[in-house]
């Protein structure tokens, strides 16, 4: 009972988190279009998820990983990369919002599991089989049709995609906690976030108003990874894997319905071989996570029927 109590609670936190950063761009919308610039944006959201990072820190008294991390050269460093990555992120996402582009951003979150698989490929030795292969060729096959239709390359798809691809991959390779790790990242950048404040802080940021909207932007993105965290550690991958598709949703939507963009009909159409692949990747992971339970599950009875039968004996 207490375990299916967990998983409920699991997927209560990653639902709220997936819906939530599927609709982030209203909010965000908000704040650019009271004149506050992207850029503007971003480091306020640097400096307010550090503090309610190191506000979380000092609640759950996580002081000694912390500290253990920041004297960690390796992992100092390999946290210094991912925030840069997570930056550029951020920034690309931010940028979508402000320019209305946020249609190639939820191209680019549809498409990241696919440059996920392409990542493991190369830097995890990883191996694909043929519906994966298929997979990547779909989604490319898709990729170059809103190539085709737009009339230009969706760098915006591109710059999301590949720097939290990289960032997941790099914080696969670094055992930091997420909580921990986002107020290490946000703290490497910080100091530039601040700076750039100085100088560059408009007016339209200092109306009271404006200036809550950007201090919650901190505080959203760190309960945000918390909940994402809480759901990871009770739920399954293949289930996270169908919940990831939900923000992407959510953001074409609101560039569809909420605020309209200039979409063509024909890049729409280039959606539907990446939807494919996205559902056939998905199915295929949920069929060889459940066979690889079932061996396991084998594996572990033939081991206790040994045991049973070497005590008989």
């Amino acid at each position: 009972m207490t375990h299916a109590r967990d998983r409920a609670i699991g997927a209560a936190c990653g639902m709220t988190a997936y819906l939530a950063w599927g609709f982030v761009a209203l909010y965000f919308g908000i704040i650019t279009d009271r004149g506050v610039r992207p850029l503007e944006l971003l480091a306020h959201r640097v400096v307010w998820s550090v503090a309610f990072c190191l506000l979380i820190v000092v609640i759950l008294r996580r002081y000694r990983d912390l500290w253990q991390v920041m004297r960690h050269r390796r992992r100092l460093a390999a946290l210094t990369l991912s925030s840069v990555l997570v930056a550029i992120n951020w920034l690309a996402f931010i940028y979508a919002v402000d320019t209305r582009q946020l249609t190639e951003a939820s191209l680019g979150y549809f498409i990241l599991p696919l440059v996920s698989i392409v990542l493991g490929l190369a830097f995890l030795h990883e191996r694909l089989d043929r519906l994966q292969w298929l997979c990547v060729m779909l989604a490319g096959v898709g990729v170059c049709m809103i190539v085709y239709a737009n009339g230009h390359v969706p760098w915006i798809a591109i710059a999301v995609s590949l720097s939290f691809g990289f960032y997941g991959l790099v914080r696969k390779l670094t055992p930091v906690g997420p909580i921990v790790g986002l107020a290490v990242e946000t703290a490497v950048l910080s100091p530039i976030a601040l700076i750039y404040l100085l100088l560059h802080s408009s007016e339209h940021a200092l109306i009271p108003g404006t200036y809550l909207l950007l201090i919650l932007a901190g505080a959203i993105t760190a309960v945000l990874l918390m909940l994402y965290a809480r759901a990871a550690q009770t739920l399954k991958l293949s289930t996270l894997g169908f919940m990831q598709y939900i923000a992407p949703t959510c953001q074409l939507l609101v560039a569809i319905y909420v605020r309209p963009e200039a979409v063509s009909g024909y890049a729409l159409i280039g959606f539907v071989p990446i939807w494919l692949a996205l559902a056939i990747f998905s199915v295929h992971a949920a069929f060889v996570s459940r066979r690889e339970s079932r061996s396991a599950m084998m594996l572990r009875l033939g081991a206790d029927s040994s045991m049973v039968r070497a005590r008989d004996s």
